[in-house]
């Protein structure tokens, strides 16, 4: 804006250009259009505009000044970057809107305002002209008028998205095994999925599923993750409900099967309350349940604290039931009859957690 500029009276206005750090002798014009216009209402305010026709080489830059009555003004240093930068910030934002929003009839402007809200919030922008190019489809065009130490105009276009009730694929069922804890997202396949906010609820207060309701593709579909996790002493069963907040009836149900982790629930009526004594070449056979016990997922061994005195194994009697027999098997005699014993100890890994020790006794060998 100027003050008390008269051209009647002699006064002019103009700029010049000049490349910076581009090593060769191609003019201005080869990589910027620019112009000045003097608004033809107010002859106090004018625009510099430019428009990048080819990008800048690197680190190139363009120096423009404005001279008014042959005295130098204001300098302002261009370099293409900016203007990718703000291009590709404004595609990314109208692509944001048409990808993650939607809208019901009669919302058209609310459409009109999330652009311009979104788009003013881009740092350089400093006005947003919203048309519509045709509203039944929800196609618009915007134009941009944009400061970087100096102005620009852009024109882009793109579309709104009518809002479409989601619709998820058939998923039955899902398996969380707390011997894997980490191992516990699952996705869910639908349609028309973005724009909406989901809830998730179970039926078990002991079993705990959340999603973020971020919709991520994967090969053209799109899929929310869920997370599962559970404090389930036992193996549980859970219904799971995936629903449209808005629209509860766009939903989906999903069975979860929660695999708990093992533990020695029980031992059986002989195990000795002290040391367990017994002769050389007899073997003391007992019984012990582990809850939640899978031949395929656990691993079971018994350990003993020398190899003198006793031999030691076990072995699943009943995998429904969790059942084993420990037999302990008098090797030999202990060295000072009446004293001395050995330890017997079982043992069980779970998918990625250490041995861990589930029974232990002490033995004399008689």
């Amino acid at each position: 804006m100027m003050k008390d500029f008269d051209k009647a009276k002699g006064d002019n206005l103009e700029f010049i250009s000049q490349l910076q750090e581009i090593e060769n002798s191609f003019p201005v014009s080869t990589y910027v259009e620019i112009k000045l216009v003097q608004d033809s209402e107010n002859e106090q305010k004018f625009t510099l505009y430019y428009k990048f026709i080819k990008s800048l080489p690197e680190n190139g830059k363009v120096k423009i000044a404005l001279k008014l009555n042959g005295e130098m003004g204001p300098i302002f240093t261009l370099v293409s970057k900016q203007e990718t930068d703000i291009s590709e910030n404004i595609d990314k934002e109208l692509n944001n809107i048409k990808n993650n929003y939607n809208w019901k009839q009669g919302q058209e402007n609310n459409l009109q305002k999330q652009v311009e809200s979104d788009l003013k919030s881009i740092s350089g922008i400093s006005d947003v002209y919203f048309e519509w190019i045709d509203k039944g489809e929800l196609s618009y065009k915007v134009t941009i008028n944009y400061k970087l130490g100096t102005t620009g105009e852009k024109v882009f276009s793109n579309n709104g998205t009518w809002y479409m009730p989601a619709e998820f694929e058939e998923k039955d069922s899902l398996t969380f095994d707390m011997r894997n804890p980490t191992l516990n997202t699952y996705e869910v396949y639908g349609k028309n999925l973005s724009g909406k906010t989901f809830k998730i609820e179970t039926d078990n207060p002991e079993v705990i599923a959340e999603t973020d309701g971020q919709v991520n593709v994967k090969n053209n579909r799109q899929f929310l993750t869920i997370k599962v996790s559970s404090t389930a002493k036992d193996d549980v069963t859970s219904l799971i409900n995936l629903y449209q907040e808005d629209d509860p009836n766009q939903k989906i149900e999903i069975t979860a099967n929660i695999l708990a982790l093992p533990y020695l629930e029980k031992i059986g009526d002989n195990w000795p309350s002290s040391t367990a004594k017994f002769k050389q070449g007899t073997t003391l056979k007992l019984s012990y349940v582990i809850k939640n016990y899978k031949a395929s997922l656990d691993e079971l061994t018994t350990r003993r604290e020398d190899d003198k005195n006793i031999d030691v194994k076990t072995y699943l009697v009943n995998e429904n039931t969790g059942e084993f027999i420990w037999e302990i098997y008098g090797r030999a005699a202990q060295a000072w009859p009446g004293w001395g014993s050995t330890d017997a100890t079982i043992w069980i890994k779970s998918g990625n957690y250490d041995w861990k020790e589930l029974a232990r006794i002490n033995t004399q060998v008689k």
